[in-house]
């Protein structure tokens, strides 16, 4: 992540690559999201396990469609 956020402030310095700040700020965003969601940890070990039949698509209040 400190990669992401030095390439990103690198960005922010040139106006035409904004844009490339705020993306990263929105995937940190839904990152917290995912992070906080009761059983996270246990779905990355699902994920590792290969047991994709655990999933269940997630969508934040108020993100439909923008996802």
């Amino acid at each position: 992540m400190r990669a992401e956020y030095d390439e990103a402030l690198d960005a922010a310095h040139d106006l035409a690559r904004f844009k490339q700040v705020q993306t990263l700020l929105r995937q940190w965003r839904l990152r917290a999201i995912a992070y906080g969601r009761p059983g996270y940890e246990e779905a990355v070990q699902d994920a590792l396990q290969g047991r994709e039949d655990s999933f269940v698509r997630y969508t934040p209040p108020g993100w439909e469609g923008r996802v």
